[in-house]
């Protein structure tokens, strides 16, 4: 007689697993420390055996560090950003001690859409120039970007001009563009078959979509794009301030 019944996951596994989440969502911080083996046998209620395998399966994963002596710290793989910063895609990677990668997917001049017309301030149907990356992290593609840019910025400019190089260093060097500010909007996005495979994900997961104009200190868009993210790769933070209350 065959019977068809799961067995029970072992108990290391399951306390992995929410671990794993709780450091990919951001509740310890990358380089913090991680609770102890004796705090973690209390909270789950369980041998340090037990403990011990969890823990050994975050470390093959690179997610903690376990150091002789003076514990264990988190190495989550996200990079956190702060929503009140502007830092190219390449200056941030290096900042949190990550190999940053850019390649050029196409670069294209074409007819500008409406509503390109009106965030760019072009007019009639004037011609922009379109142009698509993919962002690896660490050899990890991270980050789908199609960026729309006006026509003059990008006049005869190649590929291999941006291979690994930040558009706004590009601007800045060999445009004389001094960019003021960016506007952002993050949104859930479930991403189509086509981009997916780009970022090796499942057609139908879950990415942040980003989109961002950047204006340069004459008061002129000189950009607007789109950008798919992982959220496993990225996690954005901000500052709540209170107000002052009245007594």
């Amino acid at each position: 007689m065959n019977e068809n019944k799961s067995r029970p996951r072992p108990m290391y596994r399951f306390i992995a697993r929410e671990l794993k989440a709780d450091i990919i969502s951001g509740v310890y911080a990358d380089g913090a420390s991680f609770p102890s083996e004796a705090d973690l046998q209390n909270a789950y209620g369980v041998s340090r055996v037990t403990v011990r395998s969890a823990l050994k399966i975050l470390e093959q994963e690179g997610l903690i560090k376990r150091r002789q002596g003076s514990g264990t710290v988190v190495s989550g793989r996200a990079i956190h950003k702060s929503l009140n910063t502007l830092l190219d895609f390449h200056r941030e990677a290096t900042l949190h001690l990550r190999n940053p990668r850019s390649q050029v997917l196409s670069l294209a001049e074409r007819p500008s859409r409406a509503r390109e017309r009106l965030i760019l301030g072009l007019e009639g149907a004037e011609n922009l120039v379109e142009l698509k990356r993919l962002r690896f992290l660490d050899e990890d593609p991270v980050v789908l970007q199609t960026t729309c840019l006006p026509l003059d910025l990008m006049q005869g400019v190649s590929s291999a001009e941006l291979k690994n190089r930040s558009l706004y260093d590009f601007l800045q060097k060999e445009r004389n563009i001094q960019l003021s500010y960016a506007d952002s909007v993050l949104e859930p996005y479930s991403i189509d078959k086509r981009d997916a495979a780009w970022l090796k994900l499942a057609p139908g997961a879950a990415v942040m979509r980003a989109h961002r104009t950047a204006v340069d200190k004459t008061g002129r868009t000189v950009e607007y794009s789109i950008n798919l993210i992982r959220g496993d790769y990225f996690k954005y933070s901000y500052r709540l301030m209170a107000d002052e209350m009245e007594p």
